[in-house]
């Protein structure tokens, strides 16, 4: 086995050679092993800690396991991994498939786990759940291949992803991206503008204080207060949000199988359009509708007019209220 460290050298799990410390250069940060790997029947354990500088960017990706990420105010991030077989001999088949992907760039360290050649074995029937301990103010890159991430408070950018598993997250003080294949997503306050997208579950937020861009297939989406612009879309659930004030970019709600909220302050102004197939359309704030009007559309003047805000559902009522 060649111990001799580079971004370009793939580590495996499986072997009776620790890993070799990796020491960047100059003001880059500092990667280092602090124990084996270590192997009990069917189970597999990996602890690792990276030393990295404040306001770093930490990336994780593995191919199976839930996530968990804790904070702390300490310059490392801390790993601790437990994959598990369905026996051992199962774990004697698949745990050498499996290798570790250590990388240093700059200020950027990352820890991938991934398979051999990035090729899963045949039938890979392998539990996994992983626990990360990062500094609060480090952004992030989490990815899972098949299981859930949940995540406190973050003080930097969050960009999470999961094909197959729900996503949770609290406060977030940068950017958010968050996207699964199969799972919710629930997020507290983000300071910073939102992407959420799910292809199987509901969606449900704090207040954003920027833009919001909320998609899924299956599911509800249930969001605070937005300072900025919003677009959110599913196929199969109500969607209900609020504008704490007065916005300049349009707004779109769309739903093929519920009903849409909206709230606004008593003095909001946009141009409303809002169509249902199977319902009605209600606005509570003063307007001067334009064209043909009925209770199942409304187009027209809010409160002397505005960005435009459009609504659309296929099987519910649109209701466009006021705080």
């Amino acid at each position: 086995m060649n111990n001799n460290l580079t971004g370009k050298n793939r580590i495996p799990l499986v072997g009776l050679v620790p890993m070799l410390a990796l020491v960047a250069v100059g003001a880059s940060l500092v990667l280092a092993s602090i124990d084996d790997v270590n192997r009990d029947g069917k189970l597999m354990i990996i602890d690792r800690k990276m030393e990295l500088s404040k306001g770093g960017v930490f990336r994780f990706s593995v191919p199976v396991g839930a996530v968990k990420i804790e904070n702390h105010d300490e310059g490392f991030v801390a790993y601790h991994g437990e994959f598990e077989a369905k026996n051992e001999r199962e774990a004697d088949r698949i745990f050498p498939f499996l290798e570790e992907k250590p990388v240093v760039r700059g200020n950027r360290t990352e820890l991938v786990i991934q398979w051999r050649n990035n090729k899963a074995p045949r039938k890979s029937n392998l539990r996994g759940e992983h626990v990360l301990r990062i500094p609060r103010s480090v952004d992030i890159e989490i990815i899972t291949a098949g299981g859930s991430i949940v995540a406190g408070d973050r003080g930097g950018a969050v960009d999470v992803q999961s094909s197959g598993g729900s996503i949770k997250v609290g406060e977030v003080q940068g950017i958010l991206n968050a996207r699964t294949s199969g799972g919710s997503i629930a997020v507290g306050d983000c300071h910073g503008n939102a992407v959420l997208n799910t292809s199987g579950g509901s969606i449900n937020t704090g207040h954003v204080h920027g833009s919001l861009a909320a998609q899924t297939s299956g599911g509800s989406i249930n969001v605070g207060t937005i300072a900025g612009h919003v677009e959110a879309k599913t196929s199969g659930g109500n969607i209900s949000a609020s504008l704490s004030h007065q916005i300049q970019k349009p707004v779109g709600l769309y739903t093929s199988g519920g009903n849409i909220n909206l709230k606004v302050k008593s003095d909001f102004r946009a141009t409303l359009d809002a169509k249902t197939s199977g319902g009605r359309v209600v606005c509570d704030l003063p307007m001067k509708v334009s064209g043909k009007f009925s209770k199942k559309m409304i187009v027209g003047a809010v409160n002397g007019g505005g960005p435009k805000i459009t609504m659309r559902t296929s099987g519910g009522n649109i209701r466009l209220t006021k705080f």
